[in-house]
């Protein structure tokens, strides 16, 4: 068995032709076929590479073309750091609340298999909180909100539930020349909500009244306190903000260290209860048929298109401009910080000299032929 520190994902798609067995049994979409390979190919040698040179020392170095797929183990780590920076240059300098919204498991294998329907989550979630938020004694809010789309639980098991990031307060929709705060979330009521719109607008995105009967009144009727969300962590600083969130939201669906086996015939791989009961945080270790282990990290690639990150409010595309000017009159956004963020920004991909440590600037390209 190899030591578990050399087990890649890589090396498991590779290994006995796994990947090419798997695709020999499945029909997949040509986009995940695609992500998958690319995966495999990611940093090969003496394939696709890029000359680079320091502009400081003028050091060259030569690197292997990476694949900036979100399933990469490599790569997912870069996407991490991009994200936080991101996070931290366009986020509003108030209190964020830090959700997650939840949907009861009977529901995951009608939306497993209808994968367009994820948007209609991420879509309830800001209706909710903006109905919530507007009912203060002051008036219609616009908050800012990002939602994240997250299809899996650490157990790799088909888990969907959105992550979510809002300020807790928003601009006077009237005017929007005013920051209105609001702190209370009340609990009972989230749930309750969360539940009713969920179910509503999935039945008018259906257009079947199947759901009524097969999924409608069943919750109605077994979930009387409504669906789960979590409300409770509240975060100032918009480094620790993005820090914070990029642990849960922007990473593979499994990192490579939490497997510590394989044979060749089966994955041996581990993670820890998040349950909140008396088991929470015990270590579990799951053993797979590799085909099977494959199946589930493949299921878990979202359809071609879909947006896992979606931005509400103050902080949609359409609003985003206005919002940050409005925001900075009143100081609650600091526009200096852009411009350091986004050289950050646009070192993150860029190789570190290893004489100096200056960020290292393309030169040329080599494709074999």
């Amino acid at each position: 068995m190899p030591n578990p520190k050399s087990i890649t994902l890589k090396h498991i798609f590779y290994d006995n032709n796994h990947w090419q067995g798997y695709i020999g049994m499945r029909e997949l979409d040509p986009d995940v076929i695609r992500q998958v390979e690319s995966m495999m190919k990611c940093g090969d040698y003496p394939e696709h590479v890029k000359y680079y040179v320091c502009p400081k020392c003028e050091t060259r170095e030569k690197r292997a073309f990476r694949c900036k797929t979100r399933m990469c183990t490599h790569c997912g780590k870069q996407f991490a750091d991009a994200w936080a920076i991101k996070m931290e240059r366009d986020l509003y300098d108030v209190i964020h609340r830090h959700m997650i919204f939840t949907l009861p498991s009977s529901i995951w294998p009608f939306l497993d298999e209808h994968r367009h329907l994820w948007k209609v989550m991420l879509d309830t979630v800001y209706q909710v909180l903006q109905e919530m938020m507007s009912n203060n004694g002051w008036g219609a809010v616009v908050p800012g909100v990002i939602c994240i789309f997250h299809p899996f639980g650490k157990d790799l098991k088909f888990n969907p539930h959105v992550h979510v990031l809002v300020t807790e307060g928003g601009l006077k929709k009237d005017t929007m020349d005013e920051w209105i705060p609001v702190t209370y979330f009340p609990y009972k009521i989230l749930r309750k909500k969360w539940q009713y719109m969920f179910l509503k607008n999935l039945r008018k995105a259906t257009k079947n009244t199947l759901t009524h009967w097969t999924i409608e009144e069943p919750c109605f009727e077994k979930y009387q306190n409504g669906f789960y969300v979590r409300a409770k962590d509240r975060v100032w600083n918009s480094r620790e903000l993005g820090n914070y969130v990029v642990r849960y939201v922007r990473h593979p669906a499994i990192a490579e260290s939490r497997i510590i086996g394989y044979d060749g015939n089966s994955v041996t791989f581990y993670y820890e209860r998040m349950d909140g009961t008396e088991s929470n945080g015990q270590r579990v270790e799951v053993t797979l048929p590799v085909m099977e282990f494959i199946d589930k990290i493949v299921n878990l690639i979202p359809p071609k298109g879909f947006k896992m990150i979606r931005h509400y409010g103050l902080y949609s595309r359409n609003q985003k401009k206005k919002a940050k000017d409005i925001m900075n009159g009143l100081k609650l956004y600091n526009r200096k910080k852009e411009e350091k963020l986004n050289s950050m920004l646009n070192n993150v991909w860029k190789p570190l000299c290893p004489k100096c440590g200056e960020s290292m600037i393309p030169e040329e390209c080599y494709y074999p032929t």
